[in-house]
């Protein structure tokens, strides 16, 4: 009857809330190493190439910061020898 109703209207939204919350977390865990990536790589376009990439999450972020940070380091290291030919003279 009704008490059978409201206990599967109960059920169905409790389980809807609990699906929606474990989605919010996935997504907060997804999400965040992506926008910490971002932010270096923005950082390093602007010419910041100090700010350090550690990200840690997936396979493909880690790896997607890896290759962030040698890239990074690689430019550090051409403006640095670009410096040294400049003050040669």
């Amino acid at each position: 009857g009704d008490a059978s109703l409201l206990l599967g209207i109960s059920a169905t939204v409790l389980f809807s809330l609990a699906l929606s919350l474990l989605g919010f977390q996935v997504t907060k865990q997804i999400m965040n190493p992506i926008i910490s990536v971002s932010a270096a790589a923005k950082e390093m376009a602007r010419g910041n190439l100090t700010k350090p990439v550690e990200v840690k999450g997936s396979d493909e972020l880690e790896e997607l910061s890896q290759s962030l940070r040698v890239i990074s380091a690689n430019a550090q290291g051409l403006l640095g020898q670009v410096e040294k030919l400049s003050f040669k003279d």
